[in-house]
């Protein structure tokens, strides 16, 4: 599920992103996790743009946790800090994958275990 499409990498090859949208509103995610717990879904994955730019983020999983369902995000990891993930330890989440794409960071992709995004 897309919580945002705004994300604070630009990945050559990404459409999955802008720099301009706002967050998804609150109301609408939870309406739609809603009516998936409906539909029976099993796992909600959180995805954007970069999801940690949501600053709803732990209260998003707490209503998929609430509903049973499996809560996941995928993150380029950038943005996470200690109480990032203490705050979505709390809420419930139970795995977060970190995309990244390589060694170092080319006119590409900035995803890279060497965030120097200059070199």
């Amino acid at each position: 599920m897309v919580v945002t499409r705004y994300c604070n990498l630009e990945c050559a090859y990404c459409s999955e992103y802008d720099k301009v949208s706002k967050p998804v509103p609150m109301a609408d995610l939870l309406e739609r996790i809603d009516a998936l717990a409906k539909l029976g879904t099993q796992v909600v994955t959180l995805t954007g743009g970069e999801p940690l730019t949501h600053p709803n983020l732990a209260e998003i999983v707490r209503r998929i946790r609430f509903h049973g369902m499996v809560a996941t995000t995928i993150t380029n990891g950038f943005l996470l800090t200690a109480k990032t993930i203490e705050g979505m330890n709390a809420a419930g989440l139970q795995e977060l994958q970190i995309s990244i794409d390589g060694v170092k960071p080319d006119a590409i992709s900035k995803k890279t275990l060497n965030p120097s995004w200059g070199s």
